[in-house]
């Protein structure tokens, strides 16, 4: 009973470590702009999900920064059906997207 009541102690007096891996300056807009490959608003028009990721077709209405040749891009997310990464895009079918 001891060792379980301690570890619990010990759990509790632990920083959050899972918020320390996120960065409040990486939610922020001037930081993912300064961050990004390509900027582009567009809508999701297709959804394939595997077991450890997602790809995301998104149709391109504007490209604001970085522009490429291409009517659709594909996004790749680290989440799936086995796999979930808090801090990852995730989107909806026919989301409009930034």
């Amino acid at each position: 009973m001891f060792p379980i009541l301690f570890t619990l102690i010990l759990l509790l007096l632990v920083s959050n470590l899972a918020a320390a891996l996120i960065d409040a300056e990486a939610a922020k807009i001037p930081y993912q702009v300064n961050n990004s490959d390509r900027i582009v608003i567009g809508t999701v028009s297709k959804i394939d999900t595997y077991s450890s990721y997602t790809i995301y077709t998104v149709k391109v209405k504007e490209w604001l920064y970085n522009p490429i040749p291409a009517e659709t891009i594909k996004i790749r997310s680290k989440i799936g059906t086995n796999l979930t990464v808090e801090d990852e895009v995730e989107f909806a079918q026919n989301e409009s997207a930034f």
